[in-house]
Parts: C-alpha cells; structure tokens; sequence
C-alpha cells in the first residue's frame, strides 16, 4: 500500500502526464486552425478573382443579388429566376 506522502506525487505524475497529451492535442488543433484559416484565405481570393478574370470591374465585382436573394427567400433557396449580366456602368 503506498504511502500517504507518496500518493500527491503519484497524482502530480498523472496530471503531467495528462497535461503533455492535451497539449499535443492542443497544437494539432492549433495547425488545423491555421491550414483551415489559410485555405479559406485563399479560396476567398479566388472568389474575388473570379468576377474580374469574367471581364467584370473591381466595382462591380462586389455587386450581385446572390446575398439578397438569400435574405429575402432564404437560406439555399433560390429565385424564380437569375437576373441577367449586365456590363458595368463604371468606365474602364
């Protein structure tokens, strides 16, 4: 039977033990994190890209009724019809 001194430190020994595996799990989700956040970076880029490489300007690039017709009709409903693409009033 183990001592009563020797139990505090046969405790400490787990909790350490158990402290260095949540920190492995800790920084692997830490990495996930960051490949997570960089993938959305870039596929954000792309999303901005995409309009401009159609020929569209950077200012109307922003403009569309994708986030308004999600509002008004709801989360994955779409309208009745897409409105056609029109040039943009901008000059170039």
């Amino acid at each position: 039977m183990p001592s009563v001194l020797g139990l505090p430190e046969q405790r400490e020994a787990r909790a350490q033990e158990e402290l260095g595996s949540w920190l492995v799990v800790l920084s692997q989700a830490q990495e996930e994190v960051a490949a997570a956040t960089e993938r959305a970076r870039v596929a954000r880029e792309k999303v901005v890209q995409a309009p401009r490489r159609a020929g569209r300007c950077g200012h109307c690039a922003g403009r569309g009724r994708i986030g308004a017709s999600r509002v008004e009709l709801g989360h994955g409903e779409r309208p009745p019809q897409w409105p056609p693409r029109t040039r943009c009033p901008v000059p170039s």
